[in-house]
């Protein structure tokens, strides 16, 4: 098989792998852009006491001013990511696409939505994929329980206003 490609497989060519690498790369970057919108973009939603006009505009101002700052974070997030020395280095040697995978697969179960049977598969794939993804476990409890956090206080504001009139308070 090999002669048919001039002696050359697709297996040992650099190129290839790199290739392999950079589009590993591209998805946990996109991840990442995911993971940075669930804890930095705003997502209170603006209280309607009444819908008078001036309200209205107001909240529609509010809803646009949001997801221009939440697409602004998201691509922050992906560029800093992305370009960091650190990546690049890790995308360019074909011995460390075991850890880009095994962030590729820790990095998914990040999102809240993902069920419970695919947590277990991916984290069981990213371990077999690297040792080192058991150092990535306290990062992604600590990220998911923060995501966690602010889904219950943006779906509750009256409890909001509770806690910060407490510790007003107390």
């Amino acid at each position: 098989f090999g002669r048919v490609f001039g002696g050359k497989t697709l297996a040992s060519d650099l190129f290839v792998h790199r290739c392999v690498n950079v589009l590993v790369h591209a998805a946990i970057v996109q991840l990442v852009g995911v993971i940075a919108t669930l804890l930095f973009s705003p997502r209170q939603q603006y209280q309607k006491t009444s819908s008078s006009e001036s309200q209205i505009q107001q909240q529609k101002k509010f809803e646009e001013h949001s997801q221009q700052l939440s697409i602004l974070t998201k691509y922050l997030a992906q560029l800093l990511f992305a370009f960091h020395p650190v990546h690049v280095e890790s995308v360019a040697n074909v011995a460390n696409r075991p850890h880009l995978l095994a962030l590729l697969f820790n990095a998914t179960i990040i999102d809240p939505n993902v069920p419970l049977v695919a947590v277990a598969v991916l984290a069981t794939t990213g371990l077999l994929s690297s040792e080192t993804a058991i150092f990535q476990y306290p990062a992604i409890v600590l990220t998911m329980t923060a995501i966690r956090y602010r889904e219950l206080r943006d779906s509750n504001p009256q409890q909001q206003n509770g806690i910060a009139k407490f510790s007003a308070t107390g």
